[in-house]
């Protein structure tokens, strides 16, 4: 990839507020270059996952800034308590481009990976299945060995996300690989590692607009496993389950849309949680449907599509839900715009009541949480602005929580990545840089972006408050995993328009 000059366009403000009556002006540059971080453990623009030994001790799963899945555990004989081990590819030198993780009620851990191939054509997608959470039970540096490769992926298809389901209900969880072939999206459908992976089409064949998929999920309904499809078409919005036949029933499809009966036709969905429900009665087996909303989150109990109950209210564009569950216990958490981190707690014996929803973080890019499955209580790492990785403990019997910092070490090498570049310059009616000035920035589209140092996650809701550098600057670093960037808006309150 090669760097791109940059381009730069001037333009002259007008003053408002405390301004009003000043004159500034602006330049605005964007540039296709390559920079260079030091490699971390963690890379913020990625999700990170836990789960739990048998003694309760986290293990969190992450790819790293150099593309290297990692798994940190507690090692208290290591300097900074963490021990990082490296899961490797199938051939040497492979990188990751995307995992996911579970943890079953009975504590079996399975694990799925995408991998490059270096120097040749195609990925390689690596499944590991209900494996012990003893201690020691599993040497997870030598993944290939623990997994099995998913056979019947086209040479050409392009993984881009793995979803795994539930093994709640004792089988292997079903395994999905959403990614991209030729211009298309689509996904394979894995039910057991035995045999090929199906590929299927998403439904509406949506599959053709890149944007139409907000969300996709993996559960039961009433005895059934699922997919939970989020999608738009044009104005409106589905959110449909899919199930798969059994050997006393066939495939059925249950509608959870805006509008669907007597479920709010106003309602829009920003993302769904499908965590297994009160009941493991193989028949009757569920996911508890957490949707989130621009104004809350709500839940489908029981996959029973009707009007769903009230979670919490006044949260603002909830973007991820992840819940948590330990005997009757319930731990919801909800990341909104624009990096906030809230916690509801309920209990599956008093359905309909929940805690008042509470602020938790509001510095916060990435979450992965946990119920210990020794004490109970809630425990969750978090990713900051900062780019560090805190880890959140609660007494069970006090409720407090105690916070430290992890610190995974960086290794001794730089990589090399290709970003988009903007820098915004401001001066004032003198033609001096304008120190201090506030500005806030959204994009179009849901992206990751270092701006003035610092670590964000912009989209059109969520936004980023600063004021300008010393120099009159403000530095916008989005990494470049597309021919486009999002476009960059830019108002204050001190300007009488948004610069786009």
């Amino acid at each position: 990839m090669a760097d791109q000059p940059a381009v730069i366009d001037s333009i002259s403000l007008q003053g408002a507020g405390t301004y009003a009556g000043k004159t500034f002006s602006m330049s605005a540059s964007c540039e296709l270059m390559h920079n260079q971080l030091p490699a971390a453990a963690i890379d913020p623009t990625r999700d990170l996952l836990v789960v739990q030994d048998n003694t309760g001790s986290p293990m969190v799963f992450s790819i790293g800034s150099d593309r290297m899945l990692r798994l940190l555990t507690h090692d208290p004989a290591t300097p900074g308590g963490w021990k990082s081990v490296t899961l490797s590819g199938p051939v040497a030198a492979s990188t990751a481009i995307a995992f996911d993780v579970g943890q079953d009620s009975r504590g079996r851990i399975s694990l799925a990976a995408a991998f490059t191939r270096p120097g040749a054509s195609g990925y390689d997608v690596l499944y590991a299945t209900l494996v012990a959470d003893t201690p020691g039970s599993a040497d997870w540096s030598t993944f290939p060995s623990l997994a099995k490769p998913v056979t019947g992926l086209d040479a050409a298809f392009q993984p881009t996300r793995l979803i795994l389901g539930s093994s709640d209900d004792g089988a292997v969880p079903l395994l999905t690989v959403v990614g991209v072939l030729g211009a298309q999206q689509h996904y394979y459908l894995l039910q057991t590692p035995a045999q090929p992976a199906a590929r299927l089409d998403f439904p509406e064949n949506f599959g053709n607009d890149p944007a139409a998929l907000l969300d996709l999920a993996q559960g039961f309904a009433f005895g059934q496993r699922g997919v939970w499809f989020l999608y738009k078409t044009g104005a409106s919005q589905t959110l449909e389950c899919t199930t798969f036949k059994t050997s006393d029933q066939g495939a059925l499809t249950y509608d959870y849309s805006p509008g669907y009966k007597d479920i709010p036709a106003a309602m829009r969905y920003t993302c769904i949680a499908t965590p297994t429900g009160a009941s493991l009665n193989p028949f009757s087996i569920s996911s508890d449907v957490y949707v989130g909303t621009s104004t809350g989150v709500y839940v489908f109990t029981a996959a029973h599509a009707a009007n769903p109950t009230v979670v919490a209210t006044g949260l603002t564009d909830v973007r991820q839900i992840v819940v948590r569950t330990k005997g009757d216990l319930i731990s919801v958490w909800a990341m909104c715009s624009p990096s906030e981190l809230w916690y509801i707690a309920g209990k599956h014996s008093q359905p309909g009541v929940w805690s008042a929803p509470v602020l938790f973080s509001n510095d916060c890019i990435h979450v992965a949480p946990i119920r210990n499955g020794t004490t109970g209580a809630n425990e969750l790492f978090t990713v900051t602005g900062d780019l560090n990785l805190q880890h959140a403990v609660q007494d069970a019997t006090s409720t407090l929580w105690q916070q430290s910092v992890i610190r995974a070490p960086k290794t001794n090498f730089l990589i090399n990545i290709a970003t988009y570049t903007s820098l915004l310059h401001f001066d004032d009616e003198h033609g001096l840089p304008l120190a201090g000035f506030p500005v806030s920035i959204t994009a179009s589209d849901r992206v990751y972006a270092t701006v003035n140092g610092r670590m964000v996650s912009l989209d059109m809701d969520a936004s980023e408050d600063l004021t300008t550098d010393t120099n009159g600057n403000v530095t916008v670093i989005v990494p470049a995993t597309d021919i486009s960037t999002p476009i960059l808006h830019v108002s204050s309150d001190a300007l009488g328009s948004v610069i786009n």
